[in-house]
């Protein structure tokens, strides 16, 4: 008796278990995959926004670091291009003073300059002495008020007080009387002793005798006080310091220098 009931028991349980596993799988399962589908979607979905944030955040920093490097880049470029432009300027204002001195070297037969040259000589004197000057002032408004840059003013202003010493002698020289009077006098004596007709300038100069006896003739005063002129330019420009210091200055750093 006790065989049948728990026989018939098992059955009916099974048979509800059965219908009760039907239900939830039609019912229950896609309610669950439903739940599962949208916890999952609510995960990715905060996973895709930390993701977004994050490359956002990482992409704020690489347009940040670009810009820094693009404005470190471009005001490199600046500072190359401003040492490059002084660098220049040194150059010509060297090239200036040099071109003066050797326009002085060119004429070192100062007295031969002064008779056959007189009025051009002056007046490359005095072109030379404006440009000297002119160059002097942008020196003084792109030096670095270095002590090495306080020593090439003073030395560049002494060429120019030489230079403008130069100048005015020879211009008050040529307008002297005495000039005049030597003048003659020099035609005189290679008329006399070359047979060279006054004014013929060309056959004087060509003749070494004729033109050594005609510059003979205007050793004076005058004269003495241009050589020292000269030779005080002379000496000034030739300063090894006046070199080197523009040396320096116009010299081409290296790229790592500036970086």
């Amino acid at each position: 008796m006790n065989t049948v009931f728990f026989s018939t028991f098992f059955q009916s349980t099974l048979s509800i278990s059965k219908c009760d596993i039907k239900d939830f799988l039609q019912i229950g399962a896609p309610v669950i995959l439903t739940v599962i589908t949208i916890i999952l979607s609510i995960g990715m979905h905060y996973g895709n926004k930390k993701l977004q944030q994050q490359l956002s955040d990482d992409n704020d920093k690489l347009q940040k670091q670009l810009a820094e490097d693009n404005d470190k880049l471009q005001k490199q470029l600046a500072d190359r291009y401003v040492e490059n432009q002084t660098r220049e300027l040194m150059i010509n204002i060297y090239q200036t003073f040099l071109i003066a001195h050797r326009y002085v070297e060119q004429y070192r037969q100062v007295e031969e300059s002064i008779v056959f040259w007189n009025w051009r000589f002056s007046e490359g004197l005095n072109n030379n002495y404006s440009r000297i000057c002119d160059a002097f002032f942008q020196f003084k408004l792109l030096n670095e008020c270095t002590e090495d840059d306080e020593i090439i003013k003073d030395k560049m202003l002494d060429c120019i007080n030489a230079y403008s010493t130069l100048n005015r002698d020879v211009n008050s020289y040529l307008s002297s009387m005495e000039f005049f009077q030597h003048s003659d006098e020099g035609w005189r004596a290679v008329l006399s002793r070359y047979n060279i007709n006054y004014y013929d300038y060309d056959r004087v100069f060509y003749n070494i005798g004729a033109r050594r006896l005609f510059a003979a003739q205007f050793n004076d005063n005058y004269m003495d006080t241009i050589r020292n002129d000269v030779e005080k330019i002379r000496a000034l420009f030739n300063d090894e310091y006046f070199e080197k210091f523009f040396a320096e200055r116009v010299k081409i750093k290296k790229c790592s220098d500036n970086i």
